[in-house]
């Protein structure tokens, strides 16, 4: 019966250093989710101004776009006209 209770007792020391690391590791992951609690309002601002930005750089593309439409049709109306007066001028 001494042998089966010293066993048992060391089975309970093991058991004890395991639920004290699991403990610690518990206590870890607190910490850790707790940071990450604290992170995520200032992720959603940071995201939020990416949006901002990303919503002026499209309005400043666009309107790029259009001033590139507006300079290309002006072009073209450029060159129809210099190219009838080429033609004109070679009847």
């Amino acid at each position: 019966m001494t042998g089966s209770l010293s066993d048992l007792n060391k089975t309970l020391a093991v058991f004890e250093d395991s639920l004290e690391t699991f403990d610690a590791s518990l206590s870890h992951l607190n910490d850790t989710l707790s940071r990450l609690d604290a992170l995520a309002p200032r992720l959603d601002d940071m995201v939020a101004r990416m949006e901002r930005i990303v919503d002026r750089v499209e309005r400043i593309v666009g309107v790029g776009e259009t001033a590139a439409a507006t300079l290309a049709a002006t072009e073209s109306a450029a060159r129809g006209v210099v190219n009838a007066i080429r033609q004109r001028t070679h009847i």
